[in-house]
């Protein structure tokens, strides 16, 4: 326990670890104070920032129904927030204490609504409504919100699936959204829901869902459509229940929109109560001002494509595998409507995993499954320690001491199964044979009958052939039974001759079974029915709004939204508080000249960001579509709280998306995680950053971050990113003219080709070592040794891909660089294994 000086402690009031909440006074005048401390003697840097963060927020909020915070302390090496006492207790022990009536519990909820309104206009969301952060002074009936430790000041976070044992937030209370399963955003619209249950709780004692496990509770919020309370409890009016079930719609678009809505909702039903007179035909949300223009985030026009979607995972989980491709232009919807899966697996408890294959990293093997299975990796280790062994155990016997085989393609796999013996070196064709049996070993051990498997592989027009001979791997193995794989791409990309056109017709011609959803434009209806719910305008002003919008973006729904929110930032539409009305003039549009192409509008979005914002998010394009703050730190040149803090224009304009929660700690004296992950709103977005560089500052742009990369990568991590830098290296060759740098390109290019191989990746190890030749070339006499290597590698690589002549030509000519006879033995080695291999024994 951490000692405290300073202070006297008269109580202790609640402990969730690492935290302790203290009741007591400050020694120097007796003031009367709450001490959130963090009860860890060497706590960890993530866990300091997090108080910081919630103190820093706290403060910035000033206001009455916020719990006031008067200093944050150092204790010894760790942190306390000191704040007021205002004699409040939880709303929970306070309702369970006092007798309340029906109107005196409304205007408690009323009370927080209000607060939550004045919270959310400061652009700030809670993330963790419940009983027990609501405190009511039991003498003066003063409330105020306490625990902004899952706070953040963003428009939205969109989530990912993750173990609801770790989710933030207090999972009873939590929005279906915040679960990370509804394809859906968090915004402050999450706090009315988590609202919506306490009043559900207040009103009848207990919660709508009610569950021993973690998983079945995500499920309810989800999916469970609770009991209306005047159903459960016939003194509760139709009018009350009604407000309740629209705070916890399932889909925010339904819920209040705002504090005003909800708050004149529950006057008129105190009124009533007050009057005795029971509200008719109460229809919730009359009070509503739809000031907020909020982009809706469910999918239109896409039924049915959905419906043959989730019915393939049915498919799957009943036990027949199948592939499921969705096809369509850039922003069609293609990601959003697979996103749609993650019901239906939340409750067979199934797997999500996903990765994204990049147009600006082809040459990485590999890349979206190691970024899929890393993250299914990481939600294992977020289980308990018998729920890892029991996995560590199941990942041992199917890979029957070759996990190496797997570890070489998937690095993470050693956090769960450590360190692994060597496997021995195979000719060419049976290493192969070897890899692909023992990943789909490994596959197979996590698509079962109890934990289905979804696997989504997102633009495969950019897939690199190893990727490809993967899929067509895994599409053939019938004994993976509970395997639904899902891939999307750009069908106008891809051409007959396309390696992904060639992989899926082999496919096909062996019998894969495949199933293809092609996603069309949006008709001009559906554009006025998005725009209609946008601005919560029904009337038929909308049409030609609807009608520009639709010829601008050619029923493209990414640019759609993005259109439709260019318009808002501009003032072009805008809310008249006057009239209580939307308001826009088509012809003013037309004048100013909106272009019809999504690239060029989203540039010219970047442009109006401060010129720092700029800088990095062009950066960020060279660096790929998902990044790390350390990456874009090391490339900008600047600590991860300068970066955060130039970076915050850029992630408020939504055109960057953070993965985890650690975003909300930089900025303020807070330092959060700066392995935290980050993408790009859309590849279009990271078109047009990548596309405001010149040809000749993209070559310096991947010049400075391969050079910066490497020097600021320990030995023991490089080959954890040799193929970032060797690959930003490789696009700047030019600008690397001193015989030392293209020397140790060249090493470094030999060494991606040594990786790539091991990895059974044979283009991209044939391609690294093609450079590595290059590099050298004019500079060879000075490196006998390194371009005897070079020759030796390269003749290998011919081979694996088939290139036997070119392999044959190479051995020959390593054989005359031979500078001794155990040389000379080496290649004379790999010429019988290559002689061997190809059945030429004269």
């Amino acid at each position: 326990m951490i000692k405290l000086t300073g202070f006297s402690i008269s109580e202790h009031l609640s402990q969730s670890p690492p935290v302790i909440i203290y009741r007591g006074k400050r020694r120097t005048d007796s003031t009367p104070v709450i001490l959130k401390v963090l009860d860890i003697e060497f706590p960890l840097p993530i866990q300091l920032a997090r108080i910081r963060h919630e103190y820093d927020l706290i403060r910035s909020l000033d206001h009455p129904g916020v719990i006031r915070v008067h200093s944050l302390e150092k204790i010894h090496h760790s942190l306390a927030i000191v704040m007021e006492d205002f004699g409040g207790i939880p709303l929970r022990a306070y309702a369970s204490k006092n007798a309340l009536r029906l109107d005196e519990r409304l205007k408690i909820v009323r009370r927080v609504g209000a607060i939550l309104g004045d919270i959310h206009s400061n652009g700030v969301v809670h993330k963790d409504v419940n009983p027990n952060n609501i405190l009511v002074n039991p003498q003066t009936g003063e409330i105020k919100l306490i625990d902004f430790g899952n706070a953040a000041r963003i428009a939205h976070e969109n989530r990912q699936p993750k173990n609801p044992d770790h989710l933030e937030g207090t999972l009873a209370y939590i929005a279906p959204e915040q679960t990370g399963r509804m394809n859906r955003p968090v915004d402050y619209r999450s706090d009315y829901y988590s609202l919506g249950i306490t009043l559900y709780e207040l009103l009848l004692g207990r919660r709508p869902f009610e569950a021993q496990d973690s998983m079945e509770l995500v499920h309810q919020h989800i999916a469970a459509v609770p009991p209306e309370l005047h159903l459960e409890d016939a003194a509760i009016p139709v009018a009350i229940s009604r407000v309740v079930s629209k705070l916890i719609e399932k889909n925010a678009e339904h819920r209040y929109q705002s504090a005003v809505g909800l708050c004149g909702d529950l006057d008129e039903c105190i009124a009533a109560l007050a009057a005795g007179v029971p509200l008719e035909d109460f229809s919730p949300g009359r009070h509503e001002i739809s000031d907020r223009f909020s982009l809706p985030s469910k999918l239109y026009g896409r039924d049915a494509e959905i419906h043959r979607l989730l019915d393939a995972y049915a498919r799957a989980c009943a036990g027949t595998p199948g592939i499921v491709l969705v096809t369509g232009y850039s922003g069609i919807g293609k990601s959003s409507l697979i996103n749609e899966i993650h019901k239906p697996i939340t409750r067979s408890r199934g797997y999500f995993v996903s990765g994204k294959f990049d147009q600006f990293r082809r040459n990485i093997p590999y890349s979206a499954l190691i970024q899929a299975f890393q993250n299914l990796l990481h939600q294992l280790l977020t289980e308990s320690d018998e729920r890892i062994a029991h996995w560590r155990e199941r990942l041992l016997a199917a890979l029957d001491g070759n996990a190496r085989v797997v570890m070489e393609v998937i690095p993470e796999l050693e956090h769960i199964l450590g360190l692994q013996p060597e496997v021995p070196p195979l000719a060419p064709q049976e290493a192969q044979n070897r890899f692909n049996f023992y990943f789909l070993n490994f596959v197979r051990t996590f698509a079962r009958e109890e934990r289905p498997l979804a696997l989504f592989l997102d633009d495969l027009q950019w897939a690199d052939h190893p990727s490809l001979n993967l899929l067509e791997l895994l599409g053939a193995d019938g004994d993976c039974k509970h395997l639904l794989i899902i891939g999307a791409y750009r069908q106008n990309e891809v051409a007959a001759s396309h390696p992904l056109q060639l992989a899926l017709d082999r496919m096909k011609k062996s019998g894969a079974a495949m199933e293809e959803i092609t996603l069309d434009i949006l008709p001009q209806e559906v554009v006025c029915e998005i725009i209609t719910d946008t601005i919560a305008c029904a009337d038929d002003r909308v049409h030609p709004l609807a009608a520009l919008v639709y010829r601008k973006t050619a029923g493209n729904p990414f640019f759609i939204n993005q259109l439709l929110k260019t318009l808002h930032d501009t003032k072009l539409v805008s809310y008249d508080y006057a009239n209580r009305a939307w308001t826009w003039d088509v012809a003013q549009i037309e004048r100013i000249g909106i272009t019809d192409n999504v690239v060029e509008l989203m540039a010219g979005n970047i442009r109006k960001l401060p010129d720092a914002a700029q800088r990095l998010l062009k950066l960020a394009a060279c660096i790929g579509n998902r990044f790390t703050l350390q990456e874009l730190s090391v490339v900008g040149e600047a600590e991860p709280a300068a970066i955060a803090e130039d970076f915050h224009a850029a992630l408020h304009a939504g055109l960057i998306i953070p993965i985890g929660d650690e975003y909300k700690l930089f900025g303020s004296g807070a330092a959060g995680d700066a392995r935290e992950d980050y993408r790009f709103l859309h590849d279009r977005v990271q078109q047009a950053a990548y596309d405001l560089l010149s040809e000749e500052e993209k070559k310096q742009a991947h010049h400075r971050a391969g050079v910066l990369l490497l020097e600021n990568t320990p030995e023991a991590q490089l080959d954890e990113k040799l193929f970032d830098i060797v690959n930003h290296l490789n696009q700047a060759v030019d600008l690397m003219t001193d015989a030392a740098s293209r020397h140790r390109l060249a090493e470094l290019n030999a060494m991606a080709a040594v990786k790539a191989k091991h990895a059974i990746a044979y283009e991209p190890a044939l391609r690294y070592i093609e450079v590595a030749q290059t590099l050298l070339s004019g500079v060879a006499h000075k490196s006998p040794r390194l371009r005897f290597s070079i020759l030796l590698e390269r003749a290998e690589c011919e081979h694996l891909n088939g290139q036997n002549e070119a392999a044959e030509a190479h051995y020959l000519e390593a054989l005359e660089q031979a500078a001794d006879q155990d040389a000379k033995a080496m290649v004379y080695e790999a010429m019988i294994h290559f002689h061997t291999n190809t059945g030429n024994f004269s």
